[in-house]
C-alpha cells in the first residue's frame, strides 16, 4: 500500500508543478504550498486505496480510525518532501528577472550540475523536506500521537 500511496503522490508532482508554475503563474512559495498539499493529499489517497486493495494481505491493517490518523500524519510528511523538492527548479524568477526560490543555492540544479550531484541534490532535498515536516510534527504532537511513536 505504501508503494500505491507514492505512485499517487510522485505522478502528481510533475503535474502540480506544471499547473501552478506554468499555468496558474504561481510564485515559488505559493507552488512549494500547493504541491506540498496537492502531493501530500495524492500520498493521502493512495494509503487510503491500498488499504482497502490490500487489506486481505497479513501486513496491510484494513482502514480504520487509528491509522486513518497516521496515515494523514505520514501523508504531511511526504507532502514536506515533495514541496521541498520544487527547491531543486530553478526557473522560478519575476517578470523583472528576480529570484523567487531561496531554496536554489542549497537545492538548485542548475544546466551544468552533473547527473550525479544531481540526484543526490533531489534526494537531499526530499529528506530536508520531509525531515522537517517530520521534526514539527515531532515538537508540536504529543508523544505517542505521532504515526513514527
Amino acid at each position: 500500500w505504501l508503494g500505491t500511496a507514492c505512485v499517487f503522490s510522485g505522478g502528481a508532482w510533475q503535474p502540480l508543478v506544471n499547473f501552478l508554475h506554468d499555468t496558474a503563474g504561481c510564485s515559488f512559495n505559493q507552488t512549494v504550498a500547493g504541491v506540498t498539499v496537492g502531493c501530500g493529499a495524492m500520498f493521502f489517497l493512495g494509503l487510503r486505496l491500498g488499504r482497502m486493495a490490500y487489506s486481505g494481505w497479513t501486513s496491510v491493517a484494513p482502514n480504520e480510525y487509528g491509522n486513518l490518523k497516521a496515515d494523514a500524519y505520514l501523508s504531511a510528511a511526504i507532502g514536506g518532501a515533495t514541496g521541498a523538492f520544487v527547491g531543486t527548479d530553478v526557473s522560478f524568477m519575476t517578470a523583472t528577472g528576480t529570484e523567487q526560490n531561496w531554496l536554489r543555492p542549497l537545492l538548485g540544479v542548475e544546466d551544468t550540475t552533473s547527473d550525479l550531484v544531481g540526484c543526490f541534490t533531489a534526494g537531499s532535498s526530499t529528506a530536508l523536506g520531509y525531515s522537517t515536516a517530520q521534526s514539527l510534527q515531532n515538537v508540536v504532537l504529543p508523544a505517542g500521537k505521532n504515526y513514527l511513536d
